[in-house]
């Protein structure tokens, strides 16, 4: 009888001993899918937000080349206007140095009075 006892006991233990691993195991299973389901969202948050720096990457570098060009653009009209500016007041001081001879109006003296409407227009759209 008491053989027959340890043997129930021992049966007892070994399958409580099973259903414990087999609890863990099932734990494992579920744990092991959430961590695969976690990582999949990561992974497509990642690989959004890789697009959109790659997206903003290109951005920035479009708007930064369009920038140098109006820079480059605005420098060029800079400088024309200055040489233009010089050119004027070179006149000026000859005239105030040789008054009594009449200067025919160039074609700069009109650009300057009367502004051509392409140039004006250009100058709008780009402080837009």
């Amino acid at each position: 009888a008491q053989l027959e006892e340890q043997t129930r006991l021992a049966k007892e233990q070994v399958e409580a001993l099973l259903e414990d691993r087999r609890i863990h195991q099932e734990e494992r299973q579920v744990q092991h899918q959430r961590d695969k389901d976690r990582i999949t969202a990561l992974t497509d948050k990642l690989q959004r937000t890789q697009n959109l720096l790659h997206e903003s990457t290109r951005d920035f570098l479009q708007l930064k080349f369009e920038s140098r060009a109006h820079e480059k653009s605005w420098m060029l009209e800079k400088d024309r206007l200055l040489r233009e500016l010089d050119s004027c007041q070179e006149r000026l001081r000859e005239e105030r140095t040789f008054p009594e001879q009449p200067t025919p109006l160039s074609e700069d003296a009109l650009f300057i009075t009367q502004p051509k409407h392409e140039t004006s227009q250009t100058h709008r759209e780009e402080i837009r």
